[in-house]
């Protein structure tokens, strides 16, 4: 119909080439990513031909695994051929051509080689190859993948080994002329030196605490408290260089930065224990900086740093003061230096301790007063009997630092029923 869309045309598929011995052993002998088989041929000595069904090619392959184009022409498809026959030819689609094969050398023959990837933006090196005989070897270079209106044109021709004559890129490619019938290109080699890649610095932060909890355990419950604050980081580093890390530190309201490891400290991981014990509680600020010099000189090494969130170093358990009881009633407040208070607790006689709410039923300050009756508790081993008792009660800060105190109370003796009223007789 009229509206029908066009058919998109599909993707050329993976081409392989096996061999399949009189004993049964099936053996790979060639792979292609992109473009698949559409014709084989076995010439003389084991020789296999395979035509591609892309960028018009046919495939040498040798019996030792060796291979080679053999054929390359303009059209898309090569869809048959014989050039094992006394009159060689093939013939191609995407557009339709036939082709007679004769044999005889070239008139100017030359290898172009694939295009190379130096992955990133590169300066090119020595040009080295081996060979015998008259051979002029050129380079062109750019930053796409396939060569284009962008690269550079093809340089001067060299007649030997030197320096690549074309500017510096990503890619590269190679062309060989054969100037003598006879020449022949052994070896090829190309050095280069990347553009060295700085390291970038990401989300600098608390290491996520992973200790595991027992079943019977609150989940609600404060974590652990300690003077080790886990330090993690993320880095992207393009050109996989060895990293080292250096980590410095400074109270928020200050500008001076002070280093946590010595210079002979090399930090390559992601993540550090920091010891906190020596420094005072405080919102502190950690810088991270990143270099390559583990893989660079001096004079190439780059760089990068960049700076957390505050975080709190609390390392003070908080109070529990003002403890007092009246009868029945507890009451006290619990403070911190740092805060906030993350969470009351009493407990009876040594009993199991039991959360508590502050007067305002809210946890968010460093200084929270409470009180409660303590006939009301839930989760009592045994009603209160009168007489003495005691109070334990404990606080506990966001680090998980806590401090306790305990007061006693007595339970009053309950009030004797009234006598019951006489009737006159």
């Amino acid at each position: 119909s009229a509206t029908a869309s066009r058919a998109a045309r599909p993707r050329p598929g993976k081409g392989r080439v096996w061999t399949l011995g009189a004993d049964g052993r099936a053996e790979r002998v060639w792979a292609q990513e992109e473009g698949h088989v559409t014709r084989l041929e076995i010439g003389e000595r084991g020789v296999i031909f395979a035509a591609l069904g892309a960028e018009g090619r046919v495939v040498r392959i040798e019996p030792d695994r060796t291979s080679s184009v053999w054929i390359d022409v303009d059209e898309r498809q090569v869809l048959a051929m014989g050039l094992t026959s006394s009159a060689p030819f093939f013939a191609t689609g995407d557009g339709a051509a036939l082709y007679r094969v004769s044999s005889g050398r070239p008139d100017a023959p030359s290898w172009t080689s694939k295009v190379l990837d130096a992955e990133l933006a590169s300066r090119w090196g020595q040009l080295v190859w081996r060979g015998s005989g008259a051979v002029r070897v050129e380079t062109r270079s750019g930053n796409t993948e396939r060569p284009d209106d962008t690269w550079s044109a093809w340089s001067a021709p060299m007649t030997s080994s030197g320096p690549v004559r074309s500017p510096a890129a990503r890619f590269l490619q190679v062309r060989a002329s054969f100037v003598d019938q006879a020449a022949v290109l052994r070896a090829l080699s190309v050095y280069y030196l990347p553009q060295n890649q700085r390291p970038v610095l990401m989300d600098v932060g608390l290491k996520a605490r992973t200790t595991k909890r027992a079943p019977d355990v609150d989940p609600t419950a404060p974590p652990a408290p300690s003077a080790s604050v886990g330090l993690t980081w993320r880095v992207e580093n393009v050109d996989g260089d060895r990293l080292r890390y250096r980590l410095r530190f400074r109270e928020e309201t200050q500008t001076v930065w002070r280093e946590i490891l010595r210079d002979s400290e090399t930090l390559s991981a992601t993540e550090y224990a920091w010891n906190t014990t020596a420094i005072p509680d405080g919102w502190y600020v950690i810088e991270v900086e990143a270099t390559d010099e583990l893989s660079n000189p001096d004079a190439y090494t780059l760089r990068s740093r960049v700076a957390s969130e505050p975080i709190l170093v609390d390392n003070t358990p908080p109070e529990v003061v003002d403890l007092a009881a009246a009868g029945v009633r507890i009451s006290g407040r619990a403070r911190d230096g740092m805060g906030p208070i993350s969470r009351i607790e009493i407990a009876i006689d040594g009993g199991e301790f039991r959360p508590v709410f502050p007067e305002d039923d809210l946890l968010d300050t460093r200084d929270e007063r409470f009180a409660i009756d303590v006939t009301t508790l839930s989760g009592l081993l045994r009603p209160l009997t009168p007489g003495s008792h005691i109070a334990s009660v404990r606080a506990y800060d966001a680090a998980g630092n806590h401090g306790a105190s305990e007061v006693g109370f007595t339970v009053p003796q309950p009030a004797a029923a009234p006598a019951a009223a006489r009737r006159p007789r």
